[in-house]
């Protein structure tokens, strides 16, 4: 029973951090993004400001349906692409080996 808890435990525990790691980026992400699509089709209200631009994109959020079905669908895709893309596990230095052994002279335990 105690080896049960273990595993549920560790497995809420990856799924809730698999959550909360690319949650911020996202939202930045799609933010950004609904930011360039609103000023690409309503270009009137452009270039008075950053609190006017907030303020625009704020009410557009509240009253358009179509402007937050679309903020979400970018804040899923973000979501997606930095769980899948972004957020690998690279090696250290994957060019180090990329001669194969091949080179000038060969260095073994600190000398050439």
């Amino acid at each position: 029973m105690k080896e049960t808890i273990d595993l549920l435990g560790k497995i809420l525990t990856n799924f809730l951090t698999a959550l909360y790691e690319p949650f911020g980026f996202s939202l930045l992400l799609s933010f950004l993004a609904m930011f360039f699509y609103l000023y690409a089709y309503e270009p009137i209200h452009a270039g008075k400001g950053r609190k006017s631009a907030i303020v625009t994109w704020y009410q557009k959020f509240k009253k358009s349906v179509f402007f937050r079905k679309l903020f979400f669908l970018a804040f899923v895709k973000s979501m997606i692409l930095f769980r899948t893309l972004l957020n690998r596990n690279l090696w250290l230095n994957p060019l180090s080996d990329v001669m194969g052994g091949w080179g000038i002279w060969e260095t073994m335990n600190g000398e050439q």
